[in-house]
């Protein structure tokens, strides 16, 4: 079986997600192995417009392919990935996990839990939880149930 190569699909409907995998070396078929679903599931999220993700899918994706979940799927939150707030760029890993974390914090607080989708709020909990497991690597410590 030929691996399936994200370089020119018939389609893009998602042309962020798309980048995201050229970028990251994958095709499709790792990115479905590396996230335990179907490789017909990639390519639909690929190249059919306005197809999203679980909640819980989109954050191993962005996980994954090492960036944030709304910056592969911005219409999932209120948040503007073309705003985001100011951050000063360095090369240190703390300094990016921080940055992370600030901006998991900034999101988070924004949020009215009232009118909040599920989705939505899904999304912001698998940030925080990438974040805490990003500062738990840094010190040293595992990511599992004490």
């Amino acid at each position: 079986m030929t691996a399936l190569m994200p370089e020119r699909p018939q389609t893009v409907g998602n042309p962020r997600l798309h980048a995201a995998i050229v970028e990251a070396g994958l095709t499709y078929e790792e990115l479905a192995d590396d996230l335990r679903v179907a490789v017909k599931t990639v390519e639909r999220w690929v190249n059919e417009p306005g197809r999203r993700p679980y909640a819980r899918h989109a954050v191993a994706v962005a996980r994954v392919l090492g960036v944030d979940p709304w910056e592969l799927w911005p219409s999932m939150s209120r948040y503007n990935p073309a705003q985001p707030p100011h951050q000063p760029q360095t090369d240190s890993a703390a300094a990016s996990a921080a940055r992370t974390a600030r901006t998991a914090l900034e999101r988070l607080e924004g949020v009215d839990i009232t009118t909040a989708s599920p989705t939505e709020m899904a999304l912001h909990l698998g940030a925080l939880s990438m974040t805490l497991h990003t500062v738990l690597e840094l010190l040293g410590e595992t990511g599992g149930a004490a």
